[in-house]
């Protein structure tokens, strides 16, 4: 840092690039503490500083024994999102059922189109919870190309949550079958069928979301649901809410 201070100013283009790489060497010091969790922490700093060496210590991580571990890795990846850090969570997918998950979890952090081949394959899982994921992350990447497919699912899935995030992802596109579905759970027997809807209405855009919201908020005969309506009212900033 002194001899930085003799010859550079932070105020200058070459002294800010200085500074930068002065940073990165003092962060590279971090991947050699003891404790894993903490060289993830300062992996994922020096991937936002664009430093190659975070990818090489958060997928050595991913590969752990310890699930936690696992976990920050995949976080830490998806929030990087960058073409390295998706590569290396689309090779994750490849590897063992929780790396299915973790894979599907921060890729969906990352918003790439280029994870579409691990959300198909996860659709057709016999697991509901790959199922899901899989579905958000086609509904989430907006991709006009898999309306088709996500109705298609719509009408034959057997899992009444599973429905719904299929539902969810059409109506966030403006799908007006996703939309039918939604409002017609609204009617639904079970409470935590009508809990979901509501919640799930926060995500849809606020012309389609505040009628159902407001019927359910005014009337629907439990107070749960009545509450998460208030609450998906609030997200729009809805004066009922």
């Amino acid at each position: 840092i002194a001899a930085y201070r003799k010859r550079y100013s932070p105020r200058t283009p070459p002294g800010l690039i200085t500074l930068r790489q002065v940073a990165i060497q003092a962060l590279r010091l971090g991947l050699r503490h003891a404790d894993p969790h903490e060289r993830n922490v300062v992996a994922a700093v020096l991937g936002r500083l664009g430093d190659p060496a975070a990818l090489w210590v958060l997928d050595e991580a991913l590969h752990s024994d310890e699930p936690m571990l696992r976990r920050t890795a995949a976080d830490a990846l998806g929030d990087l999102a960058t073409s390295g850090a998706v590569c290396v969570l689309r090779r994750l997918y490849y590897t063992d059922p929780e790396g299915k998950r973790l894979a599907l979890s921060g890729l969906r952090r990352t918003g790439d189109k280029t994870a579409l081949p691990c959300y198909l394959d996860a659709i057709a899982s016999q697991d509901a919870s790959l199922r899901v994921q899989g579905i958000g992350g086609l509904g989430e990447i907006r991709d006009p190309t898999v309306l088709p497919m996500l109705r298609a699912l719509l009408k034959k899935e057997k899992d009444p949550l599973v429905g719904l995030m299929i539902a969810q992802a059409l109506a966030a596109s403006g799908d007006k079958e996703g939309l039918a579905y939604l409002k017609g759970r609204l009617s639904d027997k079970q409470e935590q069928v009508r809990d979901s809807v509501v919640g799930l209405l926060s995500s849809v855009e606020e012309k389609h979301a505040l009628p159902l919201l407001l019927v359910s908020f005014q009337s629907d005969p439990s107070a749960t649901v009545r509450t998460t309506a208030a609450a998906s009212l609030a997200h729009f900033k809805d004066p009922r809410g």
